[in-house]
């Protein structure tokens, strides 16, 4: 696989991990409402950092930061590794907040997973038009 194929790739690879933790962080709730539920058949709602719902956070941060170095390091657009960067450590502050209980730390959380997914796309949608000049 060519080097413009890996970071098409990987910026979808970024794209739907942020959109998955999005979803991970959406989801929280209703498993908060669902708790008695849960409880009674065996499951726990908890979703602090200790329970397997909670590490989830820390998978996605991993799994964002390896997606975000490849395509800051591959991709020509200096602003765009720029922002991905900028919106991974928003991402992870928010996970940080989170931990240490500032409730705000939501906010934080969302608008880096929306912000990696869509700079991750337009990232992608400008390699394949470069890939698409070249060939023409």
């Amino acid at each position: 696989m060519n080097s413009s194929k890996n970071q098409s790739a990987v910026d979808l690879f970024g794209a739907v991990i942020s959109s998955l933790c999005l979803i991970h962080c959406i989801i929280t709730p209703i498993i908060f409402v669902a708790k008695p539920v849960l409880e009674t058949t065996g499951l726990r709602g908890e979703h602090g950092h200790t329970s397997w719902w909670g590490a989830l956070d820390f998978v996605f941060l991993i799994l964002s930061f390896l997606a975000v170095w490849y395509s800051a390091h591959h991709t020509p657009f200096g602003k765009i590794a720029s922002l991905l960067w900028f919106f991974w450590v928003v991402f992870a502050l928010g996970l940080v907040l989170e931990f240490i209980a500032i409730p705000q730390s939501k906010w934080f959380l969302y608008i880096g997973s929306i912000s990696l997914a869509i700079t991750h796309f337009i990232n992608y949608q400008l390699c394949k038009a470069c890939r698409t000049d070249k060939l023409h």
